[in-house]
């Protein structure tokens, strides 16, 4: 697959989206819905991440074929604020999955460096929608609204400014306690609104981020960013990495396809309003 993308000059990015099993913590709960989501050990996942980075940076050869070309970016992990992909989210009302998926993060990124610097190494993919602390939505499942994600992982936390005579109080971040400042060289999330409303339809809670609200994460990147809470320093490009729209054909809930299309265009320019520079029409 990546032979035949990089012949037709397309960018590959990959995405490890799942621990294998020697890189799970024991006692998996039977009611767990994906076995591979299971308390990723950070250390299990880095080598993992590893070897992945190695096998396409570009100096690998399997035996008797040639070097296979290099990828351009690795996506650690998918939707990282589900138990769909990191369980537990939560012990108790208290949101774990941000502090255990930093440990991966920084862990896998350095483990990538090692073996290709020039890779990028993309973090998150925060899906759209999050619950009560604790969930469950659906049943069975956890998860955490991409905000409150994002504030946990970046250690910051927004806060009230000082209101100006007559002007509205503008938000503000300030640091809250961090072990160590997570490590990436591109944000992304999966701005998608699966409700078939349309790309002005936002999502039903202030902490989920659908296809209009993309720029609720980037002022939290930013506001880390200017805190000099993310590392390498400067700015990190945002990317919408997942988003699609049913068409109808062939989903009978879908949008007629010339609708689609128009969706697909105001998607794009809303994404880039919020200051994403890549979007992936999944």
């Amino acid at each position: 697959a990546v032979r035949d993308a990089r012949a037709r000059g397309l960018t590959v990015l990959q995405a490890v989206n799942g621990a294998p099993d020697y890189a799970e913590e024991p006692g998996r709960p039977a009611s767990v819905v994906n076995a591979f989501s299971w308390k990723p050990i950070p250390s299990d996942v880095a080598d993992f991440m590893q070897a992945v980075a190695a096998r396409y940076s570009g100096n690998f050869a399997p035996a008797g074929e040639p070097p296979l070309p290099a990828a351009q970016a690795i996506e650690v992990w998918n939707e990282v604020n589900s138990s769909d992909w990191i369980t537990p989210q939560f012990e108790g009302r208290t949101a774990v999955g941000p502090e255990r998926y930093r440990s991966m993060l920084n862990l896998s990124y350095n483990s990538i460096k090692a073996v290709n610097p020039g890779m990028l190494v993309v973090a998150g993919a925060t899906e759209p929608y999050g619950d009560p602390p604790g969930g469950p939505y659906p049943p069975g499942s956890q998860r955490v609204q991409p905000v409150q994600f994002w504030e946990q992982l970046l250690c910051v936390r927004s806060a009230k400014g000082k209101k100006k005579k007559g002007k509205k109080r503008k938000s503000r971040f300030v640091r809250t306690s961090c072990p160590a400042k997570p490590q990436f060289d591109v944000l992304s999330h999966h701005p998608i609104d699966n409700t078939g409303g349309g790309p002005l339809r936002s999502g039903p809670r202030k902490g989920d981020v659908s296809t209009p609200d993309l720029g609720k994460v980037v002022r939290v990147l930013r506001g880390a960013e200017r805190l000099g809470n993310v590392s390498p320093g400067g700015r990190h490009p945002v990317w919408a990495t997942e988003f699609w729209w049913d068409s109808k054909p062939p989903n009978p809930v879908g949008a007629p396809l010339a609708k689609q299309a128009r969706w697909i265009e105001q998607t794009f320019y809303l994404f880039w309003k919020a200051g994403a520079s890549v979007a992936i029409n999944f």
